[in-house]
């Protein structure tokens, strides 16, 4: 029903990690559980990471996503730190973990809390925001709203020691930064939040927070100015926070064994070996070997360690480097570059055929038009005969002078008012191809050279054109108008085995 219609989808979150997470030991391993977050739906597993220290350090330690919710650690080490991730079917994992638990002589480590500050309890108009470079893509601000608004955040300390809390900050207006926002702990000021950095920084709040069980920092903003990305509580005087403060902010080994599995005249194929921990790999084309692997030159980016890409020239070499990326975003440095050359047609094909000189239908209309290809084009417009229509089609008889595969062209132009066709494309009596042709413009009264445009033949709901495999000789195309669907005016047909050919003129509808 919707035709060649391709969907997209924007996700603007991460999955949501687990919650309650405890820990204790248990006949000389650490047994850990936890309950689903609220929005689990479409959670698969979970991961489960240790660290040896707070907050800092963690390396994951299950291969697979664990369906349970609990896991045994049989080697915790002297002192163990746990958070656990959740991770969702399509591989997303959540990019901020669970609270951390603690097993073993964990008493004498210093401690290191982190929290999202979008995770907090928020009162409008403090509300969640997202942005890119903010940590789990998403943040807090005063917006949508007016009066002081709010935000608390609980810590669970273990230690009674004095504790400092860092906030990762930016300043969102203009000109001089508007009233501070003030901080509280469990009631008590602490200091306030008041930054001109435009770019994200970590401001440290002047007093100290005592050290308890249940510590509640709230936050207070009597109006906007500010954003908040991320909160730390730890009685580390000497740690400072760096960036997002991922939990892993290790990028993966470079990948290695880059090469050319295969090369057709249009197509190549790429192997590597493949990255533990890789979540995906970025795939780059560049004209030389030491091209700038960046966003301008990234074509792919693969699941696993093979990449095809199609539409090449042929006769032409290219030149790949390949990088991998984690679950959390890390990139590692791109490999070393590969060239990769496609070889050349033994012959290359272009056959351009005028619709006018092909076998009509007698009651087929050809209209004459001076900027059509060769003066005039063919009206596929339904006939009515006996009360019944008939879709009549145009045959085109060519001789294809080597085998191989070929992709066909049509130059087509509206009918009417309607501003796109369905068409159909049948090589040798096999079942045909329908596919829909939009056209730059809806009002049939446009001149013919602002309407008419190529258009390559493919299968419905495929991207790539379709490749009529041709041995070499005779052969006959039929070009015609779908049933029960718009007519269109067909000038020109192209059938090339240059399997990246474009002809002239107007492609894409907006050009």
């Amino acid at each position: 029903m919707l035709g060649p219609v391709d969907l997209y989808w924007c996700v603007i979150s991460y999955p949501e990690p687990p919650v309650n997470v405890q820990g204790k030991l248990q006949g000389g391993k650490a047994v850990l559980t936890w309950d689903k977050p609220k929005k689990c739906a479409e959670i698969a597993g979970y991961n489960v990471y240790r660290s040896s220290r707070s907050g800092v350090g963690f390396a994951k330690l299950n291969p697979e996503p664990i369906a349970a919710t609990q896991f045994d650690d049989p080697a915790p080490g002297k002192a163990a730190f746990y958070v656990v991730t959740s991770v969702e079917r399509s591989g997303l994992e959540s990019r901020c973990p669970s609270n951390e638990a603690a097993v073993g002589a964990v008493q004498a480590e210093p401690e290191r809390l982190w929290s999202e500050a979008e995770r907090g309890r928020l009162q409008a108009p403090l509300r969640e925001n997202l942005h890119g470079s903010a940590s789990n893509q998403l943040f807090m601000d005063y917006r949508d709203g007016q009066g002081p608004g709010s935000a608390t955040y609980a810590f669970a300390c273990r230690r009674a020691t004095p504790h400092i809390l860092w906030g990762r900050v930016r300043y969102q207006g203009a000109g001089t930064p508007a009233d501070p926002w003030t901080l509280t702990a469990n009631g008590k000021p602490v200091g306030k939040l008041t930054t001109t950095a435009k770019e994200w920084e970590w401001l440290k709040l002047a007093d100290a927070v005592p050290g308890t069980p249940q510590c509640t920092v709230a936050i207070t903003a009597p109006g906007p100015g500010f954003a908040v990305d991320k909160l730390l509580l730890t009685d580390d005087a000497q740690y400072k926070p760096q960036g997002e403060a991922k939990l892993d902010a290790q990028a993966p080994p470079t990948p290695t064994g880059l090469k050319l599995a295969q090369a057709r005249n249009f197509d190549v194929t790429l192997e590597w070996q493949p990255v533990p921990g890789a979540h995906h790999y970025q795939v780059y084309r560049g004209p030389k070997p030491d091209f700038v692997a960046s966003q301008q030159s990234l074509i792919a980016s693969p699941a696993g360690p093979k990449c095809v890409e199609w539409g090449l020239q042929a006769g032409k070499q290219y030149v790949y480097r390949v990088s991998a990326v984690d679950a959390f975003g890390n990139e590692s440095p791109a490999s070393e570059a590969l060239a990769a050359p496609t070889p050349p047609l033994p012959q290359v094909v272009n056959l351009t055929l005028e619709a006018e000189q092909a076998k009509l239908d007698p009651t087929q209309q050809i209209m004459d038009e001076k900027d059509a290809g060769g003066g005039k084009y063919v009206a596929l417009t339904a006939q009515k005969a006996d009360g019944k229509e008939t879709f009549p089609k145009v045959a085109f008889a060519f001789d294809a002078p080597v085998e191989g595969d070929y992709i066909v062209w049509v130059k087509a132009c509206p009918v009417g008012d309607m501003g796109y066709a369905y068409a159909s494309a049948e090589m040798d009596g096999q079942p045909y191809n329908s596919f829909l042709i939009f056209f730059p413009e809806r009002k049939g009264s446009t001149a013919f050279a602002d309407n008419v445009r190529w258009r390559v033949v493919n299968s419905m709901r495929h991207e790539l054109p379709t490749r009529f495999h041709l041995t070499a000789g005779k052969h006959t195309l039929l070009i015609g108008s779908e049933p029960h669907h718009q007519p269109f005016g067909l000038d020109q047909v192209v059938i090339t085995n240059d399997l990246g050919k474009r002809p002239e003129g107007r492609q894409l509808p907006w050009e």
